[in-house]
Order: structure tokens, then C-alpha cells, then sequence
């Protein structure tokens, strides 16, 4: 499936998602000076962040062996709480971009996660500067989608979030290494990325 395209000067991203194999992958295709796409191949075809990630790093034991006990239905509620996330993560992409938060067919689970992020930005009040950014490392050879970049000066006691964030939304039951490393590979991505902070909004029975 061909998702939206982004600009990035003389090319744009594409997003590709391969449904039948649950990877992901991002073109570069090329562009005059009007913005136009120049006919021809891609300048660049780079798998998604987390499609390297999960080949490579290996994952949970406790969900291999949760998985395993619980057999094709354990299997089944796995790829349920992915495509979950996938829903909280459009249905977060829609408010921000202004045009209100389907709530039609979402279990509860997901509204409480909607809501988390909802309570996280009335009091942490973001300066958004891109949502749903494609970006890409020609070094690393990979590409990906963050949820947000956006500016904040929030102090609250000994917290203090202060500047530019690189900031990616998490449904799951805790956030662990391959989140942190995926995160990090889109501040890679950043020119001025010496100037800029990643954080990960853990969206589920707390906010974090």
C-alpha cells in the first residue's frame, strides 16, 4: 500500500507498507525545482527503522514465551495490540492536523490511550513543528515516520522538558530497548539533531 508523500528539497518520500509480509519500506523519488516528479527509478529504496529492528534484535523472551503458551490465540491478541496502536497512533495524527478524533469502532483500551495523550498535552502544552514526519539517514541506509517533533518549556518541580523533541507514541505495556534505538534513529536522521531530545509518551494506564 502507497502511503502519502513527503518533500525533503530534490526528492520526496514515499512509504511503502507490504501488508502481506508486515514490513515497511520508503522510496526516494525524484523532483524538479516546481516540486514535479521527474519519471524515472527511485533515487533510493531504504527499509523502515523498525523492519530492521525487528530482524535484528531479538524479541522479549517473556512475549516469546507468552506467545508460545497461549499458542495461535496469544498469536492472534499480539498482532490485535499492534494493529491497536496503529488506530491510537491515526487517530492522535488527525487531532493534531485539526480535524477531530474518530472514536467510532475503538475499544476502550484505545480511548484511554487517546485520552492519555490528550491530558499529557493540555498540561505539557506542545509547540508542534511536524507530525507524522518521513525522514531518512543516507549513512545508516534506513528511513522511518516519527509521530511528532515539537517544542517544549515545561518544568514541574524537578522535571524540566526544555527544547526540541523528537517524541514517538507507545500503546504498549512498557517501552524497552528496540523503542529507545528506533527513537534514536530519527534523531539520526536530524541535521541539527546536537540541539535536539527524544522522548517516549507511554500511552496506556499512566502517561509517562
Amino acid at each position: 500500500m502507497l502511503n502519502e508523500t513527503i518533500s525533503k528539497s530534490n526528492f520526496i518520500i514515499q512509504r511503502v507498507d507490504n501488508d502481506a509480509e508486515g514490513d515497511r519500506y520508503y522510496k526516494g523519488i525524484p523532483v524538479d525545482e516546481r516540486g514535479d516528479i521527474i519519471e524515472g527509478p527511485p533515487l533510493w529504496t531504504r527499509p523502515s527503522y523498525t523492519t530492521v529492528i525487528d530482524a535484528v534484535y531479538p524479541m522479549d523472551s517473556y512475549l516469546i514465551r507468552w506467545i508460545r503458551e497461549n499458542g495461535d490465540a496469544g498469536y492472534a491478541q499480539y498482532i490485535k495490540a499492534a494493529e491497536s496502536g496503529t488506530k491510537v497512533h491515526i487517530a492522535i495524527s488527525e487531532m493534531l492536523l485539526g480535524r477531530g478524533a474518530p472514536s467510532e469502532g475503538m475499544e476502550l483500551k484505545e480511548k484511554r490511550c487517546i485520552q492519555a495523550f490528550l491530558d499529557w498535552y493540555a498540561e505539557f502544552k506542545p509547540e508542534i513543528i511536524e507530525t507524522e514526519g518521513m525522514v531518512t539517514d543516507p549513512v545508516l541506509g534506513m528511513a522511518g515516520t516519527r509521530d511528532l517533533k515539537c517544542r517544549l518549556n515545561y518544568t514541574k518541580g524537578k522535571k524540566s522538558y526544555v527544547g526540541v523533541y523528537i517524541i514517538d507514541f507507545k500503546t504498549s505495556s512498557q517501552v524497552n530497548d528496540k523503542h529507545r534505538i528506533q527513537n534514536a534513529g530519527y534523531w539520526s536522521c536530524e541535521p541539527d539533531r546536537d540541539n535536539i531530545k527524544t522522548a517516549i509518551l507511554h500511552l496506556g494506564n499512566k502517561t509517562e
